[in-house]
Formats: C-alpha cells, structure tokens, sequence
C-alpha cells in the first residue's frame, strides 16, 4: 500500500467514526427512553474515542495526514422519527463503519498504523448488537401502543 493509499485508508476510517459518534450523540436527544440513550451515549463515546486515536496516528504522518478525516462523512444524517427507527438507523450505521475498519485491517497496511485500526477497532466490536435488541424492543412497544389505540377507537 503506497502512501497515498495509506491515507486515504487513514482518512475514511476516521470520516466513517467521527460520523458515527456524531450522529449517536445527536440520535441520542431524539429518544425516548433512558436505556437507549445511555446506549447511543456510550457509543457516540467510543466512536469519538476511536476517531481521536486514529487522528492522533494521522498527525504523526506530517501535515497532510493530519488533515485526514476532515471530509463529510459521506452518510445521511438521521432523521427524527420513532424510536426504532432511529435505533435502526444507527445499527446500520454502525455495522458500515465495522466494515470499514475490518476492510482496512485486510489491506498491506503498515505495521504501525495496523495496530492503531486494531486497538481502535476492538472497543467498536463490544456490545455490536445491542442497539438491535434496544430497537425491537422499542419496535415491539410501538406496536403494542399502536394496537392499544387501534382496540380503542374500536370501542367508541
């Protein structure tokens, strides 16, 4: 992997974790529940905390490098909606930015910069599948509520 390569790899990994860890702590103002916040908060937490770490191995590249990750992050934002959208949004969210990093770790990246992806990448792989048991619960408790005042505009 040339140099160019290198950061662009360096850079797309760090545009696909700030985006997620911005997009989890804005998620986070649009839902209900207490357990899906502290969700979304632990998650925007260590999205940014891996986007840091990487940009920290960008900024000892030289100034080119540095400004890796300065780019949009190329996702939608999400939108308000209910809940278990909102979770769902951000489950697909994540998975893509654990594809990216499981991307960059099949690439010839150089030894130093593969075990900064791999430290950063390891904290994003515990609890992968929480927000998909938040959200159907969130999802199964939308259709309950909605079945509850379906049974009562029935009843008038």
């Amino acid at each position: 992997m040339n140099d160019h390569q290198t950061h662009e790899c360096l850079a797309a990994l760090i545009d696909a974790a700030a985006g997620a860890g911005a997009a989890f702590h804005a998620a986070a103002g649009e839902v209900r529940s207490e357990e899906a916040r502290a969700l979304l908060l632990d998650r925007a937490d260590r999205y940014g905390r891996a986007a840091a770490g990487l940009r920290s191995r960008a900024a000892s590249g030289g100034p080119d490098a540095a400004r890796a990750g300065d780019a949009d992050s190329g996702l939608p934002p999400i939108g308000a909606s209910d809940e278990a959208r909102i979770l769902a949004e951000c489950e697909r969210r994540e998975c893509a930015v654990v594809v990216a990093f499981r991307d960059a770790l099949e690439q010839k990246l150089p030894p130093d910069l593969r075990a900064v992806v791999a430290r950063e990448f390891e904290p994003l792989l515990f609890g992968l599948g929480s927000l998909r048991v938040v959200a159907e619960r969130a999802a199964r408790q939308r259709r309950h509520v909605a079945g509850r005042a379906d049974d009562l505009v029935r009843s008038v």
